[in-house]
């Protein structure tokens, strides 16, 4: 019995090299005559898994015995089966089967076939293949005896299959041909260059983020703010690479329930989020980069940057984080819109969702209110499933803190005695909705049910929702010339940007002239933003309807408010005075595009 194959024929083996033939035999272990005699060559395989030595579900390039067990080895119909040892070394008769020469290295990717055209010349017919993972304890075996017995030479394809989960990197290979009188040919080396996908880290695009809105998680930091508290609350994209950061209250933005930012966004040659704004002081750069990413979430590590306008970074934070998309309908349904409640057992009266995650419920003049018309709480919601919104409601008030007789107290609950409310939808339509609503307080808990329709739906322009509605968007103003506080001339060119109640202002100051020519001032163009807040109804100079939004900078209502949109404009005035629509300076803003 021979330790490659088994001969029921006695022939005269004369002709071959005694020496050669025990050293040879001395050299191959015994599991390989065991499974050639058992019939085993046409099972099995490298084994295709994951192989042992694998982490993170990665087979590192250089993990030669990893690599062994995951690589498929075919040969026609027959897979290479898995030998302990080394391969034989080369016999000296003279007779040995001759490999024609194959390409030195060649290129692929993970999960690829590799096909080497084989031309082994024999002088008795073949009797196997054998591979071997340069470096590895191992090799592979494929049986050729049974498809060449009458066969001195052959031309055929061996395929290599190469792992899915394999890493970037370099492995080479060993081929040697065995004829049946068990000469050994010379080893035959090739070298595969792999370029894999599978060890590359998943990457943000900008259809991840396009127009889509997600709530955030593990983003807070001190070492930017000297000290004090800061949490992100909310992006919300836009395709045109704006984005607005909403901010949750805290003592570093004074407890403000509006802290929104307009921001610059882009993905980087490394698969980043980059969002970049700036003050007059420098530039803020927050880069995201992710480690895990779903459809609708990911999971990431942040860095925020402050450089000065030298270009100096002067301080960072990093940490790591999570965000979660917006439910798309629901978000849709309720993003900047207005919503008359209708809910026997409570005093909500209206509820103002912003895009950007703010917004607001005004209640009906009460009891319990003092009979207060204007009585508004601010919130921040998110749609969290399709049928269910979440919202925390402020019941303090940020800006004028002395209201919660907690002044010099740094916690949000004293600031802000937040209420914590489930709305569960159950049913919605294009205008209107039914819910469930559970509220959650330091006063304790309330269950009630209502109905909610769009507020200005089939109604005429001047109606509070409407307008908002109308307003969203970018509007440009040519130019508007007036006089500066000390009574010299100037005058403004820029744009206003609305997204649901917050206004984002960008201007240039034309100083000595009210027709914007000449040079604009050394900090042109500035952006300022504001929070809008819907007024009373009132008349506009013309005597047509109007509605008064009210314009605020930093909580403290400007001198500024626009009574009317029409169309592609609306109109700018009010100045403090009663009946404010009365009496304004017109100016006509243009919707842009």
């Amino acid at each position: 019995m021979t330790l490659i194959h088994t001969r029921m024929d006695s022939g005269d083996d004369s002709s071959i090299d005694k020496e050669n033939k025990m050293r040879f035999s001395s050299a191959l272990p015994q599991t390989l005559a065991l499974l050639v005699i058992a019939g085993l060559s046409a099972c099995g395989g490298g084994g295709g898994g994951s192989g042992s030595g694998s982490e993170n579900g990665l087979i590192d390039v250089t993990n030669e015995n990893a690599l062994t067990d995951a690589l498929v080895v075919r040969f026609g119909e027959k897979l290479g089966q898995k030998i302990e040892g080394d391969l034989p070394t080369k016999t000296t008769t003279g007779s040995e089967p001759v490999i024609t020469p194959v390409a030195e290295s060649r290129s692929a990717g993970n999960g690829d076939t590799v096909d080497i055209d084989l031309k082994i010349d024999s002088a008795s017919p073949l009797g196997s293949l054998l591979l071997k993972v340069v470096g590895a304890d191992s090799f592979l075996a494929i049986n050729l005896l049974e498809e060449t017995r009458n066969k001195v030479s052959l031309s055929e394809r061996l395929a290599i299959g190469i792992p899915e989960n394999i890493t970037d990197g370099t492995f080479c290979v060993e081929i040697v041909a065995v004829d049946e009188e068990e000469r050994v040919s010379e080893a035959e080396r090739t070298c595969f260059d792999i370029e894999s996908t599978a060890d590359d880290g998943p990457v943000f695009t900008e259809a991840f983020f396009n127009d889509r809105a997600f709530y955030i998680s593990g983003v807070e930091g001190t070492a930017l703010f000297d000290g004090e508290f800061i949490e992100l609350f909310q992006y919300t994209f836009r395709s045109d690479g704006t984005a607005t950061e909403t901010w949750s209250p805290s003592e570093e933005n004074n407890f403000s329930t509006t802290d929104t930012y307009l921001v610059e966004w882009s993905i980087d040659e490394e698969g980043r989020l980059m969002t970049e704004d700036a003050d007059d002081d420098g530039r803020y750069v927050f880069i995201l980069t992710p480690s895990a990413i779903s459809e609708n979430s990911a999971n990431f590590a942040w860095s925020l940057t402050f450089f000065d306008n030298s270009g100096n970074a002067q301080a960072s934070d990093s940490g790591t984080g999570g965000m979660t998309a917006a439910a798309p309908d629901l978000y849709a349904f309720l993003a900047d819109r207005v919503f008359d409640v209708n809910a026997p057992d409570s005093d909500i009266e209206t509820w103002t969702f912003n895009a950007d995650g703010t917004g607001s419920v005004r209640f009906a003049p009460n009891p319990d209110n003092d009979f207060d018309p204007n009585d508004i709480n601010n919130f921040h919601w998110q749609a969290l499933t399709a049928d269910r919104m979440d919202y925390i409601e402020f019941g303090g008030d940020g800006y004028d803190r002395e209201l919660t007789n907690c002044e010099n107290d740094s916690n949000v609950d004293c600031e802000l005695n937040p209420t914590d409310v489930e709305v569960t939808f159950t049913s919605i339509g294009v205008n209107a909705a039914n819910f469930n609503l559970s509220a959650r307080s330091d006063e304790g808990r309330f269950n009630f049910s209502g109905s909610m329709n769009a507020a200005g739906d089939g109604q005429q322009n001047g109606d509070s929702g409407n307008v908002l509605q109308e307003l969203q968007g970018s509007w440009s103003f040519a130019c508007s010339g007036g006089e500066s506080d000390d009574g010299t001339p100037e005058s403004f060119s820029g744009s206003w940007l609305f997204s649901g109640t917050g206004l984002t202002v960008t201007e240039s100051l034309y100083e000595g002239n009210t027709t914007c020519s000449g040079q604009a001032s050394a900090d042109s163009p500035y952006t300022e933003a504001f929070t809008i807040s819907v007024g009373q109804d009132t008349v506009a100079e013309d005597g047509g309807p109007a509605t008064e939004l009210d314009i605020f900078e930093a909580g403290v209502l400007t001198d500024l408010c626009i009574v009317r949109v029409e169309q592609d404009r609306f109109l700018l005035g009010c100045e403090g005075q009663a009946p404010r629509a009365t009496t304004f300076n017109e100016g006509e803003f243009v919707r842009e595009g």
